[in-house]
């Protein structure tokens, strides 16, 4: 075998070797991220410049809903129930670690003068998988969710609904421009800050692969 049939072959060895690492690796975000906090794992499908395609397994959360016309005019109470759920507000009376990230769930409206529904949610702590502690407030549910392939477009600052508004049109138009489909009712937005981190903030936009 000839010295350059060998190279022709390594290269073709490497270039499939990287393409494959490119589009099924186990992830995970980094520390800083998620402040040291428990986040759904998943498994990078497929990425891009501007978005990438995760594969998330089941998952438990503990929820709470309304119906609102603006996201960002819900948000603090739809947190504050959460919040209470793991501050003891439980059938426990026990506190629950606060996760990463806070996931919303926004199903939209029948048109544009029409309500949206919100969800919001937080992921329970693994240790509690099995055995979810009841929320004590009817207006706050434990729900599974079942694996599911998820498209995500990351963007920092901090995020307005506006911002979700804007990288939810982009993510989508990128998805529709490259024939792929996906669930067009509803979409989810993740945070992963506190109200106190000024610098380096994370924000993603979701969208459910069909």
């Amino acid at each position: 075998m000839t010295f350059s049939k060998v190279v022709t072959i390594l290269a073709s060895w490497l270039v499939v070797s990287i393409a494959g690492a490119a589009i099924t690796s186990t992830s995970s975000l980094s520390h800083d991220i998620c402040h040291g906090l428990e986040y759904p794992k998943f498994t990078v499908l497929n990425k891009t410049a501007d978005w990438e395609l995760r594969h998330y397994g089941p998952t438990k959360w503990v929820s709470t809903n309304t119906t609102a016309m603006f996201r960002d005019d819900v948000t603090s109470q739809l947190f504050s129930l959460l919040f209470r759920y793991i501050s003891k507000e439980n059938a426990a009376h026990t506190k629950i670690d606060m996760t990463a990230p806070v996931a919303t769930k926004i199903i939209h409206g029948q048109g544009p003068n029409y309500e949206s529904e919100l969800i919001m949610h937080f992921m329970l702590p693994f240790a509690y998988w099995d055995s979810p502690i009841a929320p004590t407030n009817p207006a706050v549910t434990i729900q599974e969710w079942p694996a599911m392939d998820i498209y995500v477009r990351s963007f920092g600052g901090f995020a307005k609904e506006a911002d979700y508004m804007d990288n939810l049109a982009k993510l989508s138009e990128d998805l529709t421009g490259s024939n792929f489909s996906f669930e067009d009712a509803f979409f989810f937005t993740a945070g992963y800050d506190g109200p106190y981190t000024f610098v380096n903030r994370h924000n993603e936009v979701w969208i459910q692969k069909k």
